[in-house]
């Protein structure tokens, strides 16, 4: 009878999740899941830091020989296949958000499109005022 219960008492420990556990001085602490690695996540971050640098790189270069805002201009145009790459790495993060508000419906390619281009020109217009700020300034 106490051997089954030992058993038993192992294998509920074995199996269960602990809520807390205790340290090497005895104090009770919470165990936490670590945060898992979000692919989507990194994926929009590196596509955002890419775009950025390409941006930068390209009106700093143009602006050697011409005007900020036309420097701009052709550094956007040369950085455009990043631009959409971001956008394309936006659509996984915009879908997530509309189901975590609850949003239960077929969202469409579309939708997914429109949201994702939002948010890189959210994010991509307040760098490229910065940058056309600092251009202006180094002129």
């Amino acid at each position: 009878m106490i051997q089954s219960s030992f058993l038993l008492t192992v294998a509920a420990a074995i199996f269960a999740v602990p809520a807390a556990a205790q340290d090497a001085l005895g104090e009770t602490r919470e165990i936490r899941e670590p945060e898992s690695f979000n692919v989507n996540e990194a994926r929009a971050g590196s596509a955002s830091a890419l775009l950025k640098q390409c941006l930068e790189f390209e009106a700093r270069r143009w602006a050697t020989v011409t005007d900020a805002r036309s420097a701009l201009e052709v550094a956007k145009e040369k950085c455009w296949v990043l631009r959409q790459e971001y956008i394309e790495a936006m659509a996984p993060l915009a879908e997530a958000h509309l189901l975590g508000r609850g949003i239960r419906s077929a969202i469409s390619e579309q939708t997914l499109s429109v949201l994702s281009e939002e948010a890189v020109a959210l994010d991509i217009e307040q760098y490229e005022e910065t940058l056309m700020i600092e251009l202006v300034e180094a002129d």
